[in-house]
């Protein structure tokens, strides 16, 4: 599981986890697959928790193709937390040169932060371990939506 997302109604919220090596297709196909969730609402808040990915193997090819997928309305805020220095760093050049965009994305090392950005509560979130029926159904990986 390298990516996978939660959708939360009650919050209006995206939840996204990463762990370990994040390469260019990952970032793509949960972008494919969000779109093509009719649970999905454009209008949602997203949180990205890369506090467990190791790198982000993205070339400047994946970081275009990842901007050019955002499916968030104008205005939506985005929240990425990454803790390793190789992420960190990755989140913050793809801030910096991913193309325009109207969403407000920031890139965090603190997750209270980030949370608190976002305006969201902790205990609204699904679990790290979270089983795909937490809630709603969820995605994962680089299969099809379930």
């Amino acid at each position: 599981m390298p990516l996978a997302f939660w959708i939360v109604p009650a919050i209006e919220r995206v939840v996204v986890r990463g762990e370990g090596v994040i390469s260019d297709r990952e970032p793509v196909n949960l972008r494919e697959a969000l779109r093509a969730d009719p649970r999905f609402v454009p209008s949602y808040w997203e949180l990205l928790d890369l506090r467990a990915a190791t790198d982000l193997a993205l070339t400047h090819a994946g970081i275009v193709s990842v901007g050019t997928l955002n499916p968030y309305d104008p205005g939506v805020r985005r929240a990425l937390v990454a803790v390793a220095d190789s992420v960190y760093g990755m989140a913050r050049m793809y801030q910096m040169a991913r193309p325009p965009a109207p969403d407000q994305f920031e890139v965090f090392r603190d997750w209270n932060r980030a949370l608190a950005w976002l305006q969201t509560n902790e205990k609204d979130l699904p679990p790290p371990h979270a089983p795909p029926d937490w809630s709603t159904p969820s995605w994962s990986g680089s299969g099809p939506a379930q």
